[in-house]
């Protein structure tokens, strides 16, 4: 990983942790999509991370693959066009 990159690692894992924060403040109002939105976003901020640490490549993948089926899961819980919420 180029030194030039850990600055805007810096910066995304920053986001990720704000980002945390805010869904946390929507659990109330979101429920169960809350949760798995604000962990998406630790797991993200935590895979920045581990590839500023410049981390194995299998524990990046394998949280690549574990942000990937949060994100899945967040798809499938959205409200279909034209359902109340």
């Amino acid at each position: 990983m180029p030194a030039e990159a850990a600055p805007l690692l810096n910066w995304g894992i920053g986001i990720c942790i704000l980002m945390a924060v805010v869904w946390a403040f929507r659990i109330r109002s979101k429920g169960p999509r809350g949760i798995v939105m604000l962990t998406a976003f630790l797991v993200f901020g935590l895979l920045m991370f581990l590839l500023r640490l410049q981390s194995p490549t299998w524990t990046v993948a394998l949280t690549g693959a574990v942000l990937f089926v949060l994100l899945l899961v967040e798809a499938l819980m959205r409200p279909k066009k034209g359902e109340r919420v």
